[in-house]
């Protein structure tokens, strides 16, 4: 799966994860994005299947983290992740970590 093959949400999704360097929980993608749980929940699922996230944990406790092929599909060089802000970017702080 390229980042052309991705929808909105999906590439959202997946910067957010990768933006986190840690495990990230459904419930505070969910606060960062305009989207509903369930709706999140099958994106997740999706990336999850397309070997893009690792479901960690289970129940209240799942978090998510981003593979390294993932990585590799937003590599824009040696500097890794594109850190160029785009209008509707969203950023993480530690503390919503």
């Amino acid at each position: 799966m390229s980042t052309t093959n991705l929808t909105t949400l999906q590439d959202k999704v997946l910067r957010l994860v990768l933006a986190a360097e840690a495990t990230v929980k459904a419930g505070t993608l969910e606060k960062s994005l305009d989207a509903s749980r369930p709706t999140l929940n099958r994106t997740l699922s999706d990336l999850v299947s397309a070997g893009l996230l690792i479901r960690r944990g289970g129940g209240r406790s799942t978090c998510y983290v981003a593979t390294d092929t993932a990585k590799a599909m937003f590599d824009t060089g040696p500097t890794g992740l594109d850190q160029t802000p785009s209008p509707n970017q969203l950023t993480w702080s530690q503390a919503t970590l």
